[in-house]
């Protein structure tokens, strides 16, 4: 695991800081070194400053903690992405600075989901969709339908697609959801709630922004009512021009491993 978590992320810090001495060695100079290491890391209370690359991954922590303090997954996944990367720190400290951005998400959607149940009652959810990083490519990343989705659960599933997607293609990484249990739901029911829930994410999502893909309790058929809801919106099909949003509808057929149904 931590072997992929430092691949994943000498990707990301090369696509992200380009190095500024092309002429130096593999490992840096050491001149270049010192230079990062006198840099303070964090300004907010005095310059706070590293010399190891543990410390860089504590005062990442420490910072990424006090920001979120109660989003325990998503604070236990910094942790030990930090910790994996320590030589990576030790031996390029420029991309601490790096980290630093990485650890905040461009974007955060949060947005209500009115629908209609079958006896004519309106309802309303939460939906989130968290966009990551796009350094690497497009946003992509699933859809969890789940009565106990939060905030902090999608940026946590959004942060690891980052390094996730970052090893297996060119990709950004995001993650969404909704607080929606579609076990206790009808056909029609669910369908609705897609429905609503794509009109409102429908102005940050497309073939080249964000791809949303399968998830907990979103499959073919859910990704299909939102595939068509987002047709309807846009009067385009977007198949042409991304091979993700393919005929099977919004790649249900390329994730099918990546589906789960409980």
């Amino acid at each position: 695991m931590q072997a992929t978590w430092r691949r994943a992320a000498v990707r990301l810090f090369s696509d992200s800081s380009r190095p500024t001495n092309l002429m130096a060695d593999v490992h840096g100079t050491t001149h270049g070194k010192k230079a990062w290491r006198n840099k303070p890391l964090f300004r907010r209370e005095g310059d706070k400053k590293f010399r190891t690359g543990t410390e860089a991954a504590d005062m990442l922590y420490e910072e990424a903690h006090r920001r979120d303090p109660y989003q325990t997954e998503f604070l236990t996944a910094v942790k030990s992405f930090t910790e994996s990367v320590v030589p990576v720190f030790d031996r390029y400290p420029k991309y601490a600075w790096v980290m630093k951005q990485l650890m905040e998400p461009e974007r955060v959607i949060q947005f209500r989901v009115p629908w209609v149940d079958d006896l004519g009652s309106r309802r309303v959810n939460r939906g989130f969709r968290v966009q990551f990083s796009s350094c690497c490519g497009p946003y992509v990343g699933g859809l969890r339908f789940h009565p106990e989705t939060r905030h902090g659960t999608v940026k946590f599933l959004a942060f690891e697609n980052v390094f996730r997607n970052a090893v297996y293609g060119p990709l950004g990484g995001a993650a969404g959801g909704a607080d929606f249990n579609p076990l206790d739901k009808s056909e029609a029911e669910i369908m609705r709630f897609c429905q609503s829930f794509t009109t409102e994410l429908a102005n940050y999502i497309g073939p080249t922004t964000d791809i949303p893909t399968a998830g907990v309790n979103v499959g073919p058929r859910e990704l299909g009512f939102m595939f068509g809801q987002f047709k309807r919106l846009r009067q385009l099909h977007p198949l042409r021009r991304c091979r993700a949003w393919t005929g099977c509808w919004g790649a249900a057929r390329t994730f099918r491993k990546c589906l789960v149904t409980a």
